[in-house]
């Protein structure tokens, strides 16, 4: 006798909202050997040369630059050598985020509302941006950014890996709601950062800052534009979209690192949703945020969040309800 067909609800907690066994988060190395990509809540690389793939072990986000994996769990970050197989522990415990810089010598990571650097090896670490007050975030996404637009990254080196554009979040504005925990009712109820609609978001600021923590913060108007939508760079130069809180307006940005001033690039095609940002140019394939040399992807969502090497003079195409 057949069984009787499997009901939709638990079809949808067997295979994890039918994203077991898929492959998601699929990015290239810079070296254009190695592919990298999540399946089961783990991270995969695929060697071009070899045909051949391997496990590298389970990943809350990843990224990657000439053959090495900047691998982040719930438990701290690691760095794995895709041609040796070595694989190195970092001694710094947990962090919000990791990533690797193009050279592939430096991390940087946030970590209790600062940003910091660190060897690959583990050696020379330091901080380049320190919070200055208790709702203030260096690196991590506000709450718009992640659960809206989809924007899991804050970070993002330059091509040369001598600076980056580090997001800073300062929540002190966002009302404050209270969450019991109804496992233990004897312990207090835990106070969260939450923007309702219609009340006040996190306050988002750029900030290109040099490997020996000097800053530069980023001129525009976020408060017309208030949403940061995406960043990368450009060969030398920050390149990010921001947004109206209506969302109904967007504006592509260049900045220019020796001074942050931001000007305004022209804008061209239609617009199509949130988050998404894509260069392109007359007779050349399209260069959008998942095709990069160095890529972050964070889960359960395994979306990548990406720095990019792009064109000087890119027509742009925006994203907007």
């Amino acid at each position: 006798m057949t069984p009787p067909p499997e009901d939709l609800p638990r079809q949808y907690a067997r295979t994890r909202r039918f994203t077991a066994g898929a492959v998601t988060g699929l990015a290239l190395d810079s070296t254009g050997r190695y592919a990298m990509f999540n399946r089961d809540r783990s991270l995969w690389a695929v060697d071009a040369q070899r045909g051949r793939a391997q496990r590298i072990g389970p990943a809350d986000g990843y990224s990657t630059a000439l053959a090495r994996v900047c691998l982040q769990t719930a438990e701290g970050v690691s760095v794995t050598n895709l041609e040796t197989g070595e694989r190195i522990d970092l001694p710094i415990g947990a962090v919000d985020a990791a990533r690797i810089d193009p050279t592939a010598t430096v991390i940087a990571f946030a970590q209790r509302g600062a940003l910091e650097i660190v060897g690959i090896d583990g050696s020379n670490r330091r901080t380049v941006a320190k919070p200055d007050g208790e709702a203030v975030r260096w690196g991590v996404p506000e709450f718009a950014a992640a659960l809206s637009m989809e924007r899991e990254s804050a970070i993002w080196w330059s091509p040369s890996g001598a600076q980056l554009l580090v997001a800073c979040v300062d929540e002190s504005r966002v009302e404050l709601r209270y969450l019991a925990d109804p496992t233990h009712p004897d312990a207090s109820p835990k106070g969260i950062r939450y923007p309702r609609a219609g009340t006040l978001n996190a306050h988002v600021t750029l900030s290109l800052i040099a490997l020996d923590g000097s800053q530069l913060e980023v001129e525009w108007d976020n408060v017309e534009f208030e949403y940061l939508v995406q960043a990368t760079w450009t060969t030398d130069k920050p390149l990010f979209a921001v947004q109206s809180r209506d969302q109904r307006r967007v504006q592509l940005l260049e900045a220019d690192p020796a001074t942050g001033r931001a000007c305004r690039l022209p804008r061209s095609g239609p617009c199509r949703r949130p988050g998404s940002l894509s260069w392109r140019r007359p007779n050349r394939p399209r260069l959008s945020s998942t095709s990069t040399t160095t890529n972050c992807v964070r889960s359960p969502r395994n979306r990548a969040s990406t720095t990019d090497s792009l064109p000087k003079a890119p027509c742009c195409s925006i994203a907007a309800p």
